[in-house]
């Protein structure tokens, strides 16, 4: 419940601010007060990163997650109304156990529903002292290979749209330094690179 504060002492204290941008809240807290923070500060720019893990109750539940999709959509449809133009990217897990090609199929359908500009996807992997050792009905890795193939190339589809559509815009950038191939490069408000 402080987040939002702290952003706004930040603000108000660092002068000549260009851009102030964190990372990866829990969808919880996407809060009231966040989604304002994000409406009056400038400084905050109009993307956030915020993690589905999964477009199915019934995962995120194995999951942990302490969320419901409709949770998590009731909260980015907040930012999105109060910040118009926002972009949103994610972070998804396929193939963790129990998921079954339907509930992926849910999560695809999010996804696609959503329009997440970035996408930031991973296959399950066991860790050790995890709940989820417990748990049986983990896909084969063939299996998880072809559902985040499947993930990736929707959310390639969705990002070139999403980019086709600022061409002939102007926007601005916050250079980083140069690339590989020595021109300077950098992230516009939105996180497009």
């Amino acid at each position: 419940s402080e987040f939002p504060a702290l952003l706004r002492a930040i603000a108000e204290r660092v002068p000549g601010l260009a851009r102030l941008r964190y990372t990866s809240p829990h969808p919880r807290h996407l809060t009231h007060s966040l989604v304002l923070a994000h409406k009056e500060l400038g400084v905050l720019p109009p993307h956030v990163h915020v993690p589905v893990q999964s477009g199915r109750d019934r995962v995120l539940k194995r999951m942990i997650g302490r969320y419901s999709i409709a949770e998590y959509k009731e909260r980015v449809g907040a930012l999105e109304s109060e910040v118009p133009g926002v972009t949103l990217s994610t972070d998804v897990i396929v193939g963790f156990p129990g998921e079954t090609r339907e509930d992926f199929g849910e999560t695809l359908a999010l996804v696609q529903e959503l329009g997440f500009t970035g996408l930031f996807g991973f296959k399950y992997s066991p860790r050790p002292y995890t709940p989820a050792l417990s748990l049986d009905g983990e896909p084969s890795e063939d299996e998880k290979s072809a559902r985040l193939a499947e993930l990736f190339e929707l959310t390639e589809k969705i990002r070139r749209a999403h980019l086709a559509s600022l061409v002939g815009s102007r926007q601005q950038v916050l250079v980083e330094g140069r690339g590989k191939g020595g021109a300077f490069g950098g992230r516009s408000e939105r996180n497009e690179i």
